[in-house]
């Protein structure tokens, strides 16, 4: 008996019209080898083969599910020895899950200025007086010298950062997806913000950072500033790429989750899986990544953590 799904490394030429989240688009899609297509009819998910550990799971960001589509790709997941790792913002009974969480803000909102933190208003208000500019990067050699920073910025908090070679696949998607923002002081780039746009919704891939931009307080104006041209381009959501969940009070990280919800509320999510030993050692990977172990070591930890968060601030 044959399937009643199929798998394709190709999108349907309807699909960037039936979904709405960035990460479920053709063109994220793309920036992985391992992306498959599973289709049912006129519906489907986007999924990413991957390792966490020793495990090896089928990663499905936010699509959307009915009863049927589910039931068919854990009947796939089952066949080709795969565990699922889905994430959602509503709750299904078939799969173990984790409590996660992000920052998303709703620029539909009349007043956006009145709804953040008292004291980021006042850090913004104080970066108004210097001599910073938002500027969109449109150049590749804009791209390279944002690279350069971000890399820079990752291997000084000891975090994971991308390839190159993943920035020109991100910068080959197109402006049209793929936007790169910036704040100028003195003629030169201080801070970037890495963007990916599908509908009405803004996802925050990535931030990088000089040391002079926290002084200045431009990391809070650069993301103002998104929100202001978000809601000026119809953009109704802006997520700004998951907390970290495990982080120790006064942290960086911590510090990191204290400055995304100064420009918005908490919104939990739940990552799903049948593999109940990734729930019990997730925590625990990020409990030792946020340790002084794992501070020490920085990206030689293998991870088992979700690729949700935002890589660097």
């Amino acid at each position: 008996m044959e399937p009643a799904y199929i798998i394709t490394t190709e999108p349907p030429s309807w699909w960037d019209e039936n979904v709405k989240e960035p990460r479920q688009s053709s063109f994220f899609c793309k920036l992985d080898k391992t992306s498959r297509y599973f289709l049912i009819n006129n519906k489907g998910l986007c999924f990413q083969i991957l390792k966490k550990g020793p495990f090896k799971m089928a990663k499905s960001f936010f699509p959307n599910l009915d009863n049927e589509l589910l039931n068919e790709f854990l009947v796939y997941c089952k066949e080709n020895k795969l565990h699922p790792l889905i994430h959602l913002y509503y709750d299904i009974d078939k799969l173990k899950s984790v409590k996660l969480s992000t920052v998303i803000i709703d620029l539909k909102k009349d007043d956006l200025w009145m709804s953040l933190d008292k004291k980021q208003r006042n850090r913004i208000r104080r970066s108004k007086e210097k001599d910073l500019f938002f500027k969109e990067a449109l150049s590749k050699e804009q791209w390279l010298s944002y690279y350069a920073l971000y890399k820079e910025t990752a291997q000084r908090k000891k975090i994971k950062f991308y390839s190159l070679e993943n920035l020109n696949q991100i910068y080959d998607l197109g402006r049209n997806f793929s936007k790169l923002f910036f704040i100028e002081y003195n003629n030169s780039p201080i801070c970037y913000a890495q963007l990916y746009t599908h509908k009405n919704f803004i996802f925050l891939n990535t931030l990088a950072n000089a040391e002079i931009s926290y002084e200045l307080n431009a990391n809070a104006l650069l993301i103002w500033e998104i929100m202001m041209w978000g809601k000026q381009n119809n953009f109704k959501l802006f997520d700004l790429g998951g907390l970290d969940e495990n982080a120790v009070k006064d942290s960086p990280q911590d510090k990191v989750n204290k400055f995304k919800l100064s420009f918005g509320p908490r919104v939990d999510f739940n990552e799903y899986t049948d593999l109940w030993l990734y729930l019990k050692l997730r925590p625990l990977y990020g409990k030792l990544k946020n340790s002084w172990l794992g501070r020490l070591y920085g990206n030689n930890i293998t991870t088992l953590s979700s690729s949700y968060k935002t890589e660097s601030l």
